[in-house]
């Protein structure tokens, strides 16, 4: 009898034991779980912003698209790259703020900050909807296909987070600005830049070491940026050769800038 009560303890005691885990096992289960999940959390991360990026390029070739029906319109010119606050017809964006304004963020909600895509020369072209002129505050960000989904508080604050390269401008040589027959090998001069917004202050981008682009990390899509070139087609570039472009490295300026290279 003591005999068959000792067996059946055992046994009791075995099944318990069989149905649930010890303190250990949990904690090595956690472990695994914590180690997927640092994994796979860079990947998805990775994911959502390859989607934004394929969103941002998208946009870049609606503008970049809107330019070049401009320049069917327009006596096969082009719109003119803009200044803080020039606000000309043929300038494809108005506005924009003193440079020193984009490091200070109480600045960003001020009404007279950033850029205004409502009133730019290529508005209608790109959106469909009559240009506005004076510009309207109440449009801010009412225009998605002007801003980079990956800039953020900064690009909101902004309205418009793409820059027209400097060299499409009016000046002594071409004060009707710059005709799209005048431009050396257009598939491989910038039009339009993703630029980083935390170099913003008018919408141009310029090449060399004393230009504000050059400042900017280039690198919120994945380590690459946007661009649109003269032709109308787009490219995402590695943000290395944008910075190499920017800083000038190599003759990299000229090729990607310069309007009449390679004649």
């Amino acid at each position: 009898m003591f005999k068959q009560d000792l067996i059946h303890r055992r046994s009791s005691r075995s099944r318990e034991s069989e149905g649930g885990f010890t303190l250990i096992e949990l904690l090595v289960v956690i472990g695994i779980i914590a180690i997927l999940a640092g994994l796979l959390l860079p990947a998805v991360s990775k994911a959502k912003e390859g989607g934004r990026s394929a969103v941002c390029k998208n946009n870049v070739r609606q503008i970049t698209l809107g330019m070049m029906m401009y320049v069917d319109e327009n006596g096969d010119y082009f719109p003119w790259c803009s200044d803080v606050d020039r606000n000309r017809a043929p300038d494809w964006m108005f506005g924009g703020h003193p440079s020193t304004d984009t490091a200070v963020q109480a600045r960003w909600k001020s009404v007279n900050y950033g850029f205004h895509a409502e009133s730019g020369s290529i508005f209608t072209y790109v959106t469909g909807q009559p240009r506005v002129s004076p510009h309207r505050d109440s449009y801010t960000n009412k225009f998605d296909v002007y801003r980079c989904p990956s800039t953020g508080v900064i690009g909101r604050a902004l309205r418009v987070t793409y820059s027209m390269s400097g060299r499409f401008d009016a000046g002594d040589m071409n004060p009707r600005g710059i005709r799209s027959t005048g431009v050396v090998n257009p598939s491989g001069k910038f039009l339009l830049a993703n630029e980083d917004p935390k170099t913003m202050h008018n919408a141009a981008f310029h090449p060399g070491l004393d230009a504000s682009a050059v400042k900017g990390s280039m690198t919120f899509h994945n380590g690459r940026a946007n661009f649109g070139f003269a032709d109308g087609h787009s490219e995402s570039l590695k943000s290395k050769l944008v910075i190499d472009i920017l800083s000038a490295r190599r003759g990299l300026d000229r090729v990607y800038f310069d309007l009449t290279y390679g004649r």
